[in-house]
């Protein structure tokens, strides 16, 4: 099967809209038959695509547009007009990138606002980060500062190195890395397991990511824990202060967030943090087994 679409094409809808190998290997293969209707069994017996996950990877592709589905016996799906689902899937993003854009400006003013006026003098300050280097420039701080730490990611730097892109965000996981195995820092870790499988599968050698995890597990100074879904955001806690991530749409990354001094509200996440540590699977070999078998598909 000839690949119907351009290397620039490919990262263009990689990068831009969040489409995976898959996904491309499909569009392409809908392409280079020229408007057939095709069934999933069609598909995986003629493509590299895994046949218990095709229908994922088919109904992606039809909630975004580019496929028709007919619901008959078998199912089929074929290609619409390229052009006209490329542009229904920028004006989609451009609008959910203003909403979103805007929520988290609001919500960052709605928790500011709402801890003074109900705690007054004893707020504290609640300042706000405005760049991805200031954000991770006082994480570091904070980390030195620190015996002891709390930290939640949803994309989990700590274990995909090449997600430390810049060199503000590399130097502090270097820190960070460096003092839990010196024993000079104790270090409770959250992380979404379905954005490690995520990221890795599409940027990361497997099994560096699995040696990582590995690594992990053998740190005494280290406690992961994982959720399975994505539903979680960056925060680090130490002592008394508290730093809050607010990710960006575009970058899929930190860009700014919130920092906070106050005790009434850091102890409020902090009790939140243990509650969900605490409901969180442990890292251990179930998540690595897991975690494998994905990333070989």
């Amino acid at each position: 099967m000839g690949n119907m679409l351009d290397p620039e094409f490919r990262i263009l809808l990689k990068e831009e809209y969040d489409f995976r190998e898959n996904h491309l290997i499909l569009l392409s293969h809908f392409m280079s038959k020229k408007g057939k209707k095709l069934s999933a069994e069609t598909l995986w017996t003629e493509t590299e695509v895994p046949k218990g996950r095709i229908y994922e990877f088919l109904n992606d592709l039809v909630d975004w547009g580019f496929l028709d589905v007919e619901y008959k016996k078998p199912k089929t799906y074929s290609i619409r007009n390229l052009k006209e689902a490329l542009q229904n899937a920028i004006n989609r993003k451009e609008r959910k990138l203003t909403q979103t854009e805007k929520k988290t400006l609001e919500v960052a003013n709605k928790i500011e606002k709402a801890w003074r006026a109900e705690l007054g003098e004893k707020t504290g300050s609640i300042t706000i980060i405005s760049s991805p280097e200031e954000f991770y420039i006082k994480a570091r701080e904070m980390l030195m500062d620190s015996t002891t730490a709390k930290i939640s990611e949803r994309t989990p730097l700590l274990f995909l190195s090449t997600e430390r892109n810049s060199t503000w965000r590399r130097r502090t996981y270097e820190i960070m890395i460096d003092m839990t195995e010196s024993k000079r820092l104790d270090l409770k870790y959250i992380f979404s397991l379905e954005n490690v499988r995520k990221v890795a599968s599409e940027s990361e050698n497997a099994d560096e990511v699995i040696k990582s995890l590995k690594g992990a597990l053998e740190n005494e100074n280290l406690a992961c824990r994982y959720v399975k879904g994505t539903g979680i955001e960056s925060m680090l806690i130490v002592k008394d202060r508290a730093l809050l991530g607010m990710v960006s749409p575009k970058t899929g990354s930190v860009e700014n967030g919130l920092y906070i001094e106050s005790k009434e509200m850091v102890d409020s996440l902090d009790k939140m943090y243990d509650l969900i540590f605490e409901e969180a699977e442990p890292l251990g070999l179930k998540a690595l087994q897991i975690l494998g078998k994905a990333l070989e598909e």
